[in-house]
């Protein structure tokens, strides 16, 4: 037998030729792709008294260094960041925080766009050490790390079957594994199918019929589920003038392997139909299960006396109580406000919990809970109130400068089973762009909490945020927040902390 022997020959030119288509492609590629290193750095004090009135204040030193790998072309995207959160306390008695993050993006889109699918995945660490040992008579340091892994595939199909029926479909699958005290697995299915009409058609009409089912199961330590399933609907059709429809609602929610637990169900189906008419009213009758008891007639009317101004009036009527709300909008060449004024009466029945019906029973007859009998009235755990939310924003805006303010207030009143209790907040926001490239941001917000008849906490906070942007590349920014708590016990905690100076730069 004979042995063929095939000689290659690789002259200096086919070497030199080969080279070039290698470097070429490797360049062609490498156009694509974008590497941004970034990172960022601050210096700040905190400061803070908790309730037993031990004081604990630091300076803090962060830095946070990142890199981000992007590849983005016609039908392929591609994306890699890294970052990591460094925060380190003076204070050998406090909490140094470690955090580690990874995000990875990939997408592919074909035919148009007509079919895209995505992965994406993140995993996240974050580990708090104490630097020395805070009580040598328990422990020797103290350590707690959390970490999250997430993994997301989507597809979604959209497609023209003619010109009177546009069809879109989507199936998502999501994986997230946390691990703190407790392991959770999480696994989440949502799919769903759209038909609608195109938007322009002779007729001048359009339909629309949608259905998605979100599919949750969540494993807490390996031995216990939780299992969640939402699913909703809507049928609607359309002219130019008016509007008819139908929308379905239906969760169900089994936890029958938690502990302590005898396994419970909850189903909260609704429906509604609704019919509107010019865009200017809007009237529906929601049919809720029989359990809720939560059938509602609704109503909306809309007022436009001018193009730049619109009154709008919600109201509806209730089972379980009543509530309307009123929204005034105007929009000017350079300002635009709105203010709302929403008030709701709710009252709701229940029973307390087994074990306060079981103290209740023991007090006032001890042989009730050997019996088979009626649940004490005592036991009646309703709830009701009266919620009052004012609500003001307005925007002006200037050449560079814009400024928006918003500012909200809401009371609450109960009458059952809280009676003569009050709870306010008071929320304040305003943002001042003073250039394309710097801002200042402040947020203030109180509450008065009621806890009992002689029992008051009031809560403040405020934050204040300054941003410089100096070139495409450097940031500045400062950052200051501050959080008071206060009760009628005379009691004090307060929380302060100061970035002083932050700097973030791209390479």
């Amino acid at each position: 037998m004979g042995m063929a022997m095939v000689r290659i020959s690789m002259t200096p030119i086919s070497v030199v030729g080969a080279l070039i288509t290698f470097l070429g492609s490797t360049a062609a590629w490498a156009a694509d792709l974008s590497i941004v290193p970034q990172v960022s750095s601050g210096v700040g004090y905190s400061d803070n008294i908790t309730l037993t009135h031990d004081a604990e204040s630091s300076s803090i030193t962060r830095i946070d260094p990142s890199i981000t790998l992007k590849r983005s072309t016609t039908f392929w995207d591609l994306g890699l960041t890294w970052s990591k959160t460094l925060v380190n306390y003076a204070n050998q008695e406090m909490d140094d925080i470690r955090n580690h993050s990874l995000n990875f993006h990939n997408a592919f889109r074909f035919y148009d766009d007509r079919i895209a699918y995505s992965y994406r995945h993140r995993i996240y660490r974050q580990q708090s050490e104490r630097g020395a040992s805070f009580n040598q008579d328990t422990l020797e340091g103290f350590q707690n790390s959390e970490r999250l892994s997430e993994a997301v595939h989507r597809l979604n199909i959209n497609t023209q079957a003619s010109r009177w029926l546009d069809i879109s479909g989507s199936v998502a699958a999501k994986n997230t594994h946390t691990q703190t005290s407790r392991d959770t697995d999480s696994d989440q299915l949502d799919y769903g199918l759209k038909l609608s009409t195109p938007e322009e058609n002779t007729l001048g009409l359009q339909g629309l019929l949608s259905w998605q089912v979100k599919d949750r199961t969540d494993h807490i330590n390996t031995d216990n589920d939780q299992k969640e399933v939402v699913t909703t609907a809507q049928l609607g059709i359309k002219r130019q003038f008016w509007a008819l429809g139908y929308e379905g609602y239906d969760e169900s929610f089994d936890n029958a392997g938690v502990s302590n637990s005898q396994g419970e169900t909850y189903h909260g189906p609704y429906g509604q139909w609704y019919f509107s008419a010019n865009s200017y009213f809007k009237l529906g009758y929601r049919i809720a299960d029989d359990q809720s008891n939560d059938d509602h007639l609704y109503s909306e009317l809309r007022w436009a006396p001018t193009t730049r101004t619109q009154l709008t009036f919600k109201n509806y009527q209730r089972f379980f109580g009543e509530a309307f709300e009123l929204k005034l909008r105007q929009r000017l060449k350079r300002t635009s406000h709105e203010f709302s004024a929403t008030r709701e009466v709710s009252q709701r029945f229940g029973f307390a919990s087994s074990a306060e019906q079981d103290e209740l029973s023991n007090q006032q007859n001890p042989n009730l809970q050997q019996s088979n009998g009626p649940i004490d009235n005592d036991a009646f755990d309703g709830e009701g109130f009266v919620a009052k939310t004012y609500s003001w924003r307005s925007d002006y805006q200037r050449k560079r400068h814009q400024l928006s303010i918003k500012v909200e207030k809401v009371e609450r009143e109960y009458f059952s089973p809280r009676p003569s209790e009050v709870d306010h907040s008071f929320t304040l926001d305003w943002q001042l762009t003073l250039s394309r490239s710097s801002s200042l941001a402040m947020s203030y917000d109180y509450q008065s909490l009621s806890f009992g008849t002689n029992d008051e906490d009031d809560l403040h906070r405020i934050s204040l945020n300054w941003h410089k942007q100096l070139n495409q590349s450097i940031d500045l920014s400062a950052d200051y927040s501050y959080s008071e708590r206060i009760s009628d016990t005379e009691s004090r905690e307060y929380d302060a902390n100061y970035i002083l100076f932050s700097l973030k730069k791209a390479f």
